[in-house]
């Protein structure tokens, strides 16, 4: 990954020094040169939180957007970054999991939408960017962008991505995987199951699994070591003590046998019912279990 400092660490140091006295901004639509400046405007008036949808990272653009994530996390603003997995992000996107990491380290909340594509920045539910371009790795490519204010914009939003469950409620998307360490927790859907699930995003390698209603990491630690420790003490018993069998099985099991000769064949009883390899005066066959029987 390349070094957090930029090349024009002092340009974007004065971008930043120029956050606290900037003008407001005008119009509604923005080209990519235009986007950037009037996005810096808006977060410097942010005072309470700062939500990015951006498919894709990059170590280039957060090494240009992280001097000022730093400024507005001292000032008690919250940011989210909502995007794709390590596993489901492009080769081109070389490093995206490092800037996950740093991320997180920053104090940023990193959360995962499976086959996302949404270009979104809301800021304090009053200001909603959306269009083409990705905030968290866009280069020089060309793009457009449209501002708009007002609350119910950002409200359809909230609700239509649920982002009080995805963001506010406590869950464990974009949690370090307990089972390997190394990769990041993310829900997916089961096209054979029709459901949601939390798998680590390092599958096929590891395969930790949680139920999508899993919402404490260490709850679902301890409930998984009981569940070790019931199987263990289970399997102790199995050994001490003979397993019985069902009533459903206990036809096709033998518990009493006769010595076999060519005139009366095998006996042998179970339970309810007496059994022959051969007939014998009373008794009927039985094509499942390919004897005679008799009941008691």
């Amino acid at each position: 990954m390349k070094s957090i400092k930029d090349e024009k660490f002092e340009h974007w140091i004065s971008i930043l020094n120029s956050l606290k006295n900037r003008p407001e901004n005008f119009g509604t639509t923005y080209t990519d040169h235009e986007f950037w400046p009037s996005f810096h405007n808006d977060l410097a008036n942010a005072e309470n939180e700062v939500i990015i949808f951006s498919p894709f990272l990059t170590s280039e653009r957060f090494s240009k957007l992280h001097l000022i994530f730093s400024e507005l996390l001292s000032k008690g603003i919250s940011i989210y970054v909502i995007t794709l997995a390590p596993n489901e992000q492009p080769p081109i996107m070389e490093g995206s999991k490092e800037v996950m990491t740093k991320l997180k380290e920053l104090g940023i909340t990193i959360k995962f939408r499976q086959g996302m594509h949404e270009k979104i920045a809301l800021i304090d539910k009053k200001i909603k960017w959306v269009g083409s371009l990705n905030i968290l790795s866009h280069n020089t490519k060309k793009e457009y962008m449209e501002r708009i204010e007002g609350k119910n914009s950002s409200k359809e939003l909230f609700e239509k991505f649920n982002l009080d469950d995805l963001l506010i409620q406590k869950n464990i998307n974009g949690e370090i995987c307990p089972k390997c360490n190394s990769n990041f927790i993310a829900l997916r859907f089961s096209y054979k199951n029709r459901q949601y699930f939390y798998s680590c995003s390092g599958y096929p390698d590891c395969d930790f699994t949680a139920n999508s209603k899993t919402r404490n990491l260490d709850n679902f630690i301890n409930n998984s070591e009981k569940g070790k420790t019931t199987k263990i003490q289970q399997a102790k018993v199995s050994k001490d003590k003979p397993v019985k069998i069902s009533t459903k099985l206990e036809t096709t099991l033998p518990t009493k046998k006769s010595t076999v000769n060519e005139k009366d064949g095998t006996q042998w009883e179970t339970p309810l019912t007496f059994w022959s390899s051969v007939k014998l005066p009373g008794y009927r066959y039985s094509e499942k279990k390919k004897a005679w029987w008799k009941k008691k």
